[in-house]
């Protein structure tokens, strides 16, 4: 199953790093969805930070670059229309509100106490379905 990760609030947050190694140790495709710029759109804001740190979480976690998308501060539900992930993790109430009103993915807040028991059962409701 194809799952999506914001990066910035949340990937950074242990537990969420915990459970995104789980996630790939149990043969899921997980990928970081950042609302950051990629490298060539920097280039007209060169006063943001650099990508370093993202690069150095997801190898950590084991997420290749290959797996990284920038959105460039598109909407993430635009990005996702072209994907067939299944689930999204965020901290932003609008990006999951989004995803809730379009229907496209499954989303989960990354803060809620039971984020890591409620990925599990929903992902086992959807390969028992």
């Amino acid at each position: 199953m194809r799952v999506s990760i914001d990066y910035d609030n949340c990937l950074t947050q242990p537990k969420v790093q915990e459970l995104a190694k789980k996630l790939i140790a149990r043969g899921h495709d997980v990928f970081i969805l950042t609302s950051r710029f990629d490298s060539v759109r920097r280039l007209k804001f060169p006063d943001l930070k650099s990508n370093e740190d993202l690069y150095r979480i997801a190898e950590e976690v084991g997420i290749k670059p290959y797996k990284i998308a920038f959105t460039n501060q598109q909407k993430k539900w635009i990005w996702l229309l072209e994907t067939s992930i299944k689930i999204h993790i965020d901290d932003d109430k609008t990006v999951l509100k989004d995803l809730a009103y379009y229907g496209l993915v499954q989303g989960f807040d990354c803060n809620r106490e039971d984020l890591s028991e409620a990925v599990w059962r929903y992902i086992e409701d959807l390969e028992n379905f």
